[in-house]
């Protein structure tokens, strides 16, 4: 196996180079777009772009890490996104993915961030060190036939900081969400506009709701939601009337099953208001998580964990790592693989199974306080590991 050198592009002939190896290396034409506006964008930082090249200076490989905050434990942490993963054909098998991720996580380490997130193929990533953290969920049910007059608008430039700003005070106690920063917005023209919808109460953005409609589907899909506390019951009225509408007849909340608006339409299918709420989920096929350097990681979430241990303790230890939250002779949690812990400090898919599976060891003591910690309110009927390794 090789030892490929991993560098940035240093000219805009090898930048152009990059757009090459991504036309080729995906041959879905809407992915590739996607690709070259973004490395097109004002701002764009070619310091996070690692790839191998060729003696003639062709780009053989590619891997792109953009700085994020990702949240965990109710807070924000330093991270990175992994994206724009890609290799052209005839230098596949070589190791070359694999040097440009390496180089990619030690630049986001050295930088003081301690976890990737990227959005990928769960049988490819765990070689990586990734781990599914965020599982496709859905909840479906009829459209019931009380008509709301509660209705949403779409989305405008001038609603985006009050979006983002919803979206940062809902989603940072969802494990694993991206910070959305609103000078960092990038609007997908048209569709983006067209598929994220504001709840409008007397002049003021309230909620939002990013849909998607399609005459094929009889449900309208919600792919995101938030709002304040409270306002859940609105904000599903206006979905309701957002799919009446479109000439839906049922609605499928793509979101996690604790979610408010979930929880609202679970009582409201209890209350009989609304007919049976099928709940699905799908085992992961987007968001993985990996931590980059466990003890600096957990470093940074120590007060986070000491506060929900309160005066109990707690030893984590990991491949001959060890951190104790409290005292010296705490109960110990052992994980196996310290790739998972991933798993752990994310609360997917459970303290309860990844010790079932075998990837988590430690007295009733131990795995009572990490339940306690890394709690999740995600479904653990799932039987068996869904990540390939």
């Amino acid at each position: 196996m090789e030892t490929p050198h991993v560098r940035p592009p240093a000219s805009k002939t090898e930048l152009s180079s990059i757009v090459e190896l991504l036309e080729r290396a995906f041959d879905d034409e809407q992915t590739a777009a996607i690709f070259r506006r973004f490395i097109a964008a004002p701002g764009f930082d070619v310091a996070g772009l690692h790839a191998v090249w060729s003696a003639d200076g062709r780009a053989l490989s590619v891997v792109q890490a953009i700085p994020c905050e990702i949240a965990l434990l109710g807070t924000w942490l330093p991270g990175g996104i992994i994206t724009m993963v890609g290799t052209v054909p005839e230098a596949r098998g070589r190791g070359f993915m694999r040097a440009c991720t390496d180089a990619a996580h030690r630049w986001l380490v050295e930088s003081g961030r301690y976890l990737g997130i990227l959005y990928g193929v769960p049988d490819l990533y765990p070689k990586f060190g990734y781990r599914p953290v965020m599982p496709r969920t859905g909840t479906r049910y009829s459209l019931p036939a009380t008509q709301h007059t509660l209705v949403t608008r779409p989305a405008t430039s001038e609603d985006v900081p009050a979006i983002a700003g919803l979206f940062n005070a809902h989603y940072v106690q969802q494990p694993c969400s991206v910070y959305r920063a609103p000078e960092a917005w990038l609007w997908e023209e048209p569709a983006g506009r067209a598929t994220l919808q504001v709840l409008d109460v007397q002049g003021e953005t309230r909620g939002y709701l990013r849909v998607l409609t399609s005459d094929a589907e009889p449900d309208l899909a919600v792919l995101e939601a938030a709002c304040p506390p409270g306002l859940e019951p609105q904000l599903l009225d206006a979905a309701h009337a957002l799919a009446g509408s479109e000439g839906h007849t049922g609605v499928d909340l793509r979101l996690m099953p604790d979610h408010p608006l979930v929880n609202e339409a679970t009582r409201r299918a209890t209350g009989l208001e609304i007919g049976d709420a099928t709940a699905t989920v799908i085992l992961p096929q987007a968001g993985m998580l990996a931590v980059l350097d466990s003890e600096a990681l957990l470093e940074q979430l120590r007060n986070h964990i000491e506060a929900r241990l309160g005066r109990d303790s707690l030893r984590i230890t990991s491949a001959g790592m060890t951190i104790t939250f409290g005292s010296d002779n705490g109960p110990e949690l052992h994980v196996t693989n310290p790739h998972d812990l991933a798993h752990v400090i994310s609360g997917y898919p459970g303290i309860t199974a990844l010790r079932q599976w075998g990837r988590l060891s430690g007295d009733e003591q131990a795995i009572a306080a990490a339940q306690r910690v890394f709690p999740t309110a995600w479904p653990r009927w799932t039987t068996a590991p869904v990540w390939g390794e």
